[in-house]
């Protein structure tokens, strides 16, 4: 009796039984659902365009990294204040920088391609040749074969003819120069001619500064690269003009061929020159 009144109870529940395979198949249904929309969301495919485009990006900066550093520099010849040197070109030509200059070069190519810049002044004496190239910030110079003298400083460029001819050129003139001859680019960019004693240019190789003419400023600015010094001017005096010159043995005595025939005083502080 008791069993019957169990299985009553047992059969009144109504329980139903867990059909366990479906719902595991059902479950993978779903995961591989989610799956397939993340493969094909537009986000991932453009990160992946995106990673290779930086990948791109830094190979071509490795490669252009390794090519400069492969590729032969520019050789840079300079001289610091108060020093001079006579450098000898590739091809057997001279270059004289004057104090506080520099000239830039490709060396192991200057015999097939005889092209410098300079920055300052410098005497040229060039061996016959191809085209000689002189390039500086206000205008070029071009010759054969020749010697000249160019003054490249700031705004100015002045050219001095010694020998030869020598082309000068600027984005606004082009002239040619025979010995005895020089040019000056004026403030528009134009050149103009005049003459000058070939026996007296490129004295600056031989430690004597001759100025015609000269504003007060350039005269103490070459001074100033010289000695190494600092120069103080009064106000509105570097506008004077000065025709004389200096050597460059002693200060005291450069500073008395300046200011003697102007009536000037000068007083020397250690590496300061003052004058009044």
């Amino acid at each position: 009796e008791s069993v019957d009144v169990a299985a009553n109870l047992v059969g009144a529940l109504n329980i139903q039984p867990i059909q366990v395979g479906d719902r595991i198949a059902e479950l993978w249904d779903r995961i591989d659902q989610s799956i397939e929309k993340l493969e094909t969301r537009p986000r991932i495919q453009i990160r992946a365009r995106r990673m290779r485009g930086w990948w791109v990006a830094a190979a071509a900066l490795l490669i252009l990294v390794a090519v400069r550093f492969l590729l032969p520099s520019d050789d840079v010849i300079k001289t610091s204040y108060a020093q001079q040197i006579a450098y000898v070109l590739p091809d057997g030509s001279i270059a004289h920088l004057n104090d506080g200059s520099l000239i830039r070069l490709k060396t192991h190519r200057f015999n097939q391609s005889r092209r410098l810049k300079l920055k300052g002044e410098a005497f040229f004496e060039v061996e016959k040749g191809s085209t000689f190239l002189v390039e500086t910030t206000n205008g070029s110079v071009e010759v054969l074969g020749t010697s000249f003298n160019v003054y490249a400083r700031g705004e100015s460029l002045e050219v001095h003819c010694n020998s030869g001819r020598v082309k000068v050129m600027t984005d606004q003139d082009t002239t040619v120069l025979v010995a005895g001859k020089h040019v000056v680019r004026n403030s528009s960019g134009g050149l103009v001619e005049g003459e000058f004693s070939i026996a007296s240019e490129g004295d600056w190789t031989d430690g004597k500064f001759q100025f015609k003419n000269k504003p007060l400023s350039r005269v103490f600015s070459e001074l100033e690269r010289q000695y190494d010094v600092e120069v103080r001017l009064p106000k509105g005096l570097g506008d004077e003009l000065y025709t004389g010159f200096f050597n460059d043995h002693n200060l005291d005595s450069a500073l008395h061929n300046i200011c003697w025939p102007l009536e000037l005083n000068y007083e020397i502080d250690a590496k300061k020159v003052i004058i009044q």
